[in-house]
């Protein structure tokens, strides 16, 4: 299966010393919506900012005009839920481990997590965004929960 997914990481120094790390969720044709393999990455790249010094803060924000982030894949789970009547949905189970381990992890991260809540927020993305420390919302935000 071809997916356009990723984690885009910046850092931005910062004039007192340290930087803002910006994580961007990059699936804009997508509405940047979750596949398991982002959370997986989402998860390890806060891991590594959690013991990081210098990091001195996370923004969280999304990739295009679509907005934050459109909740999870659903497509790819149906897909994987049909592939295997009466099954196990292996890519709603692997979201939904990795996806609620990240949320967790900036429910609880030991800095500030900023959250650009601009355009969609869905679903899990308005889990990612619920758990920030800071949350920003425009005038294009739409938030909601299917």
């Amino acid at each position: 299966m071809n997916v356009d997914f990723s984690i885009c990481m910046e850092r931005h120094p910062l004039p007192a010393g340290g930087y803002l790390a910006q994580l961007t969720l990059n699936a804009p044709s997508r509405r940047n919506a979750i596949t398991p393999e982002m959370a997986e990455r989402l998860h390890r790249a806060l891991l590594g900012l959690r013991d990081d010094p210098e990091a001195v803060a996370v923004l969280l924000d999304g990739a295009g005009d679509g907005g934050f982030c459109g909740g999870a894949d659903a497509q790819r789970m149906l897909a994987s839920a049909l592939a295997n009547p009466g099954g196990a949905a292996v890519e709603a189970e692997a979201f939904l481990c990795c996806g609620y381990i990240s949320t967790f992890l900036i429910h609880t991260f030991p800095k500030p997590v900023i959250c650009w809540g601009d355009g969609r927020v869905m679903g899990a993305g308005l889990g990612l965004m619920a758990g920030a420390s800071h949350r920003i919302v425009t005038e294009h935000s739409r938030l909601s929960v299917p």
